[in-house]
């Protein structure tokens, strides 16, 4: 049977890992204030990213992050409009659905096949959606394809509220 060498690489680091490593290194502080310190270092730089249309370009040539916007194509290669493309709008469909089918309960819901779904369709973005995108064209480490980047709740929650906000006026890059 064949083992899996030492050279495993790891794929995910989470807090405790940097600490470790900031510990091995010599590091004095706590891991309480290390927690705090890297929790507002991160809020901050989502901050600007999403607030300042910032773009965050990783040292030793790893590639960028930054907010881009783009329109979701509704038609297919045959030129036919498929709405699947956009994506439920899960509170106005319930809503909906209490409209057309009044006095059923959410079980009795369930059971009813092919009901009405409705979609986003981000007026409020002129039709452009928006997502984190890493950018690893520019980057020379090997293997480049296996590094992604996959945001946070907190910051996608972020990106989501700055766009609904009429208040926060940033244009994004395509």
């Amino acid at each position: 049977m064949f083992k899996r060498g030492k050279g495993k690489v790891k794929s995910h680091y989470g807090l405790s890992e940097v600490i470790a490593l900031y510990k091995k290194n010599g590091g004095i502080l706590s891991k309480q204030i290390c927690s705090k310190l890297l929790r507002e270092l991160n809020t901050d730089i989502g901050n600007l990213i999403v607030k300042e249309n910032l773009e965050l370009i990783f040292g030793d040539r790893i590639g960028t992050l930054r907010i881009r916007k783009f329109k979701i194509k509704i038609t297919n290669k045959n030129g036919e409009v498929d709405v699947t493309r956009l994506g439920p709008d899960w509170a106005a469909s319930r809503k909906l659905w209490q409209e057309l089918y009044p006095n059923k309960t959410g079980e009795e819901l369930k059971g009813i096949k092919n009901k009405p779904i409705v979609r986003h369709l981000n007026k409020h973005s002129n039709g452009y959606s928006h997502e984190f995108h890493y950018n690893k064209q520019t980057s020379n480490i090997k293997n480049k394809s296996a590094y992604a980047f996959e945001p946070c709740r907190d910051l996608k929650n972020l990106l989501s509220s700055s766009i609904k906000n009429p208040d926060i006026k940033v244009n994004f890059y395509e």
